[in-house]
């Protein structure tokens, strides 16, 4: 009964050392589940400071298209102006053609009426001043048409520009998001893994922690009854 008893006692303790290791490990697996929940934190809020780089490109885009509105107006207005300057050329062009008509009409009636020429002299050279003054005219709104266009060029230049640095902003938001997104859907991936890897060895070791428990009852009792017939003997 003596070895009985002391082998007893050997398992006992080695009963004890394995449930010890035991709840070592079951501590183990609480602490990876706090680093859990700790890395499922960090996800919140990386998956708020991508929801806030969203509506800051959201932010952007609308700012780009009220740019884009305001140069359009600013194009329209340029476009009304150059067709104004179209008419108003014409007219001058137009009355210039009258008036070179009305010089030649008025060279002929001075070749047919020769003696008339002193009292129509005066009148010639106000019609020639007058001419004078609407080609010059003509070329001051040539010249301000020309500046017109000039200035319509480089606005669309400078239009075409910006538009181009905006897409390129455009693209660089996209691809950040795309790469975020990527390392997330990633993330979640190994998360999902440790998480399955940790219940199950969370519910291995409480499978073993419950058997373990019988196992040392059934040896508290064997004991007791041991020492009881022990006991009897002496």
């Amino acid at each position: 009964y003596n070895g009985y008893v002391t082998n007893l006692q050997q398992d006992t303790s080695v009963l004890q050392g394995n449930l010890q290791n035991q709840m070592y490990s079951h501590n183990v697996v609480i602490m990876n589940l706090n680093n859990l929940n700790l890395t499922q934190v960090q996800q919140r809020n990386l998956i708020t400071n991508l929801q806030r780089s969203v509506d800051d490109t959201s932010q952007a885009i609308q700012r780009i298209k009220n740019d884009f509105q305001n140069l359009q107006q600013v194009f329209l207005q340029a476009k009304k102006d150059t067709d104004w300057l179209k008419e108003k050329v014409q007219s001058l062009q137009t009355l210039a053609a009258n008036n070179s008509a009305l010089a030649k009409a008025n060279n002929d009636t001075l070749e047919d009426m020769n003696s008339q020429l002193n009292s129509f002299t005066g009148q010639m050279e106000n019609i020639t001043t007058i001419s004078q003054a609407n080609e010059q005219n003509l070329k001051d709104l040539q010249d301000l048409h020309k500046d017109a266009e000039n200035r319509t060029a480089i606005k669309f230049n400078q239009l075409e520009e910006r538009f181009q640095l905006f897409e390129t902003d455009i693209v660089n938001i996209i691809s950040n998001i795309s790469y975020t997104a990527h390392h997330l859907r990633t993330l979640t991936s190994n998360l999902n893994e440790v998480r399955t890897t940790c219940t199950d060895t969370l519910t291995k070791h409480t499978d073993d922690l419950t058997s373990l428990n019988n196992t040392l009852a059934n040896i508290r009792l064997d004991s007791v009854s041991l020492r009881m017939q022990q006991d009897l003997m002496r």
